[in-house]
């Protein structure tokens, strides 16, 4: 999936926290307004066009129009569309820029409940879908799949050549 399209997900009332997939590059209108339960969304920075109204965004049935939500937040990496969508909209920006490869549960360390977390995601287990994707891509090729799994797994066996992680991120 490389786009989210127009009116996608528009008025899912029981959105409360959406992270957007790495293979995403453009989020269209509407794709998550008048979604009342949603506080928060993780854009990565694969992401390069982030269409008007697209998130954060309540229907008022008064005056008939969108009106920003109150207390919005947007996670994303500074310098990108996240950021700047964020920015001149009035949302909140959560800077992601300190993030650890290999970290896919975002605690501070890279252990084996990254790679369990990362093995589950893989598996599409429910509850398993919020990971840290930028995190969970420890080789940093814009996809979270079994390769940043068998990095994970040899780095934490301590294999050699596997003692660093191959990224910064």
């Amino acid at each position: 999936m490389t786009r989210i399209g127009n009116h996608a997900f528009n008025c899912c009332i029981n959105l409360e926290s959406v992270t957007i997939p790495v293979s995403v590059k453009r989020i269209g209108k509407w794709a998550f307004s008048h979604c009342t339960s949603l506080t928060n969304i993780t854009i990565p920075s694969s992401v390069i066009i982030i269409e008007e109204l697209a998130c954060g965004y309540i229907i008022d049935l008064n005056e008939n129009k969108y009106l920003p939500k109150e207390g919005f937040t947007i996670s994303g990496y500074t310098g990108t569309v996240a950021e700047t969508y964020a920015v001149e909209n009035g949302f909140t920006f959560i800077s992601l820029d300190k993030c650890q490869a290999g970290d896919a549960n975002g605690d501070g360390e890279i252990n084996a409940k990254d790679r369990m977390m990362l093995t589950r995601y893989l598996a599409k287990w429910s509850g398993y879908e919020n990971i840290d994707m930028t995190a969970a891509d420890v080789n940093n090729d814009s996809e979270v799949n079994a390769k940043d799994r068998m990095i994970l797994t040899r780095h934490l066996a301590k294999w050699q050549g596997y003692e660093t992680l191959p990224f910064d991120k």
